[in-house]
């Protein structure tokens, strides 16, 4: 029985570690090892209501030729265990738009990097430096971003289910 409850405890644990959507309909027990002794089933939950992650966003504050630009990454809402990724400058989309997006080499520098939101968190800043340009002023760089390697908790998780 001993042995039973234990094996009920770890499948329960990871399913709620890897988040598998199915795992949710059942509500495993304790009083299930003994239901699973005698051959019976473990009785279903009622299911869990589905949710969509939160969305990520990035935004470059204005900033001057030269300068570095403070980038915030955004979550549209706050998770409750940390969301590790690593980003980088999405060159070739900016290459393809030259009229809407900055290009890398020209306006900015090509950065990549990680950041970690931590549970509760919903913003940090990383910074990306701008290249001299005819004008002093500000302006508002438009540079895509993209990023992978996505780890929620530490455990390897889809990016696209955040964008």
């Amino acid at each position: 029985m001993a042995k039973l409850q234990k094996i009920i405890s770890i499948i329960a644990m990871t399913c709620t570690i890897l988040m598998f959507q199915n795992c949710a309909k059942y509500d495993f027990k304790a009083s299930d090892a003994e239901a699973l002794s005698q051959g019976d089933s473990p009785q279903p939950a009622a299911p869990a209501p589905v949710t969509s992650a939160p969305k990520l966003s990035f935004t470059v504050m204005d900033c001057r030729a030269g300068e570095f630009c403070q980038v915030i990454i955004k979550l549209s809402s706050p998770l409750a265990k940390s969301l590790t990724a690593s980003w980088r400058t999405a060159d070739e989309a900016a290459a393809g738009n030259p009229n809407y997006y900055a290009i890398a080499g020209k306006h900015y520098v090509s950065t990549s990097g990680t950041f970690t939101l931590n549970g509760g968190q919903t913003e940090t800043r990383v910074q990306i430096k701008s290249i001299e340009w005819e004008s002093s002023q500000q302006q508002t760089l438009h540079i895509p971003f993209s990023f992978s390697g996505c780890q929620y908790d530490g455990i390897s998780t889809l990016c696209a289910q955040y964008l």
